[in-house]
């Protein structure tokens, strides 16, 4: 008779844009863990910063946020306080269209100028999971392939060191475990191998893949 206990069920809430909200909506269907509950807390075109702040893309087109995005403050609560359901991780999957340049104070700010009004919203965001003693992992969003000059500047490797590097100190200077997407989504440094056309979002093909490798770093985090 076998005593090998099954892992303990988690209920996972994916935070973010489009990346983690496509992932889950493409790759759901083949996860493997059963012993795991995904709770799809991301919204597209939306990273949740607590206020509107305009971006400039490829172009100098100035882009605004989608309707109906709503920001961290309204819509994290909701989640975390449903009296239906305990969240046992939050799974923060952030930092893509900070690569972009964005307008603070009346000025436009490449990441690699100042990324501080964006580290100063996560931070937020860490410390109100931590006053609801929810664990939280952070994944460092992975590089950008040549297609995401669709949008982004033909710098956008050198703007991603800056935002991951960011990122990931910020992580450190909060002992908050963190995943880097890139060795799974740009494998041997190909940026463009698991992506899909517009060099951002994971290819459909790929997403249940890069879905279960995640969920199974999430779970040798969080036991």
């Amino acid at each position: 008779v076998s005593t090998t206990q099954p892992p303990r069920h988690l209920t996972m809430a994916f935070f973010g844009d489009s990346v983690p909200a496509w992932l889950l909506r493409d790759g759901a269907g083949g996860l493997t863990d059963s012993n795991v509950t995904i709770v799809n807390a991301a919204n597209e075109a939306c990273d949740g910063v607590a206020k509107s702040i305009p971006a400039r893309g490829r172009g100098d087109a100035v882009l605004h946020e989608a309707d109906g995005c709503e920001h961290w403050p309204t819509y994290y609560p909701g989640v975390i306080n449903d009296p239906g359901r305990r969240i046992d991780v939050a799974v923060l999957v952030l930092g893509m269209s900070v690569a972009l340049d964005h307008q603070v104070d009346g000025k436009w700010l490449s990441p690699c100028t100042d990324l501080t009004w964006y580290t100063a919203d996560v931070q937020q965001r860490l410390d109100y999971f931590k006053r609801f003693d929810v664990p939280v992992v952070f994944v460092l969003p992975a590089n950008l392939g040549r297609r995401a000059t669709f949008v982004m500047p033909d710098d956008y490797a050198t703007r991603m060191t800056c935002v991951r590097s960011a990122l990931a100190a910020l992580m450190a200077r909060n002992n908050v475990p963190y995943i880097d997407l890139d060795p799974v989504v740009c494998p041997g440094g190909d940026c463009d191998a698991v992506k899909s056309g517009d060099g951002v979002h994971v290819d459909p093909s790929h997403a249940a893949e890069v879905l279960n490798w995640l969920v199974a770093k999430v779970r040798a985090i969080t036991g």
